[in-house]
């Protein structure tokens, strides 16, 4: 999600942004915790499809804090990295970098839908694989007692390990990742 400090641009959409962007004589500076980041190269990536100047300034702790004081004004970060922000109305976001709109927050648009058609970057989501407590009293895979379950949370949040739902783990991670079948196949040469 491309996101910038309301306090410091007053921009509402990615081509009123753009616009303000590459009128700044000096550009503009984004931020990662970086080079080499998926949050760095959505970035530069952003800027040189644009036609923003970008200059590029790491955060050993991420770059939300320089956003919020305005040292930056831009970062294309994870959702659940702005989220609180966003709903405080502290960050503005631009876009998504999802194919499709994430549900929370519904009103913000794709890439494609702000006008930057292919445009998608997801990265890799810590629940991609959940090592949990075994539930069987055996161990016959030699797994020392622990089972690891793919993302998603149909399996994830669908039940616990009781196999009682929930439903908090659902709502809290619901729209922070791509869903499966989101994001179009990858071509390679």
């Amino acid at each position: 999600m491309a996101v910038f400090p309301a306090k410091h641009v007053s921009a509402k959409t990615l081509p009123e942004f753009i616009a303000w962007a590459t009128k700044r004589q000096d550009g503009i500076a984004f931020g990662s915790t970086g080079i080499g980041t998926t949050v760095y190269l959505s970035g530069e990536m952003l800027c040189r499809r644009t036609g923003i100047q970008g200059i590029h300034i790491p955060f050993s702790d991420g770059s939300l804090t320089g956003l919020l004081r305005g040292d930056i004004q831009l970062t294309v970060d994870n959702l659940p990295t702005a989220l609180t922000n966003l709903r405080g109305g502290k960050l503005r976001a631009l876009a998504v970098t999802s194919t499709e709109r994430s549900p929370d927050p519904p009103d913000v648009p794709t890439m494609a839908e702000a006008g930057i058609a292919d445009f998608m970057v997801t990265s890799w989501n810590a629940l991609g694989g959940i090592v949990a407590p075994s539930t069987g009293s055996t161990d016959p895979a030699g797994t020392h007692g622990l089972r690891i379950q793919n993302s998603g949370c149909g399996t994830l949040c669908g039940r616990n390990a009781g196999g009682r739902p929930w439903p908090s783990m659902c709502q809290a991670l619901e729209g922070t990742a791509p869903r499966p079948g989101q994001e179009p196949p990858v071509h390679r040469a």
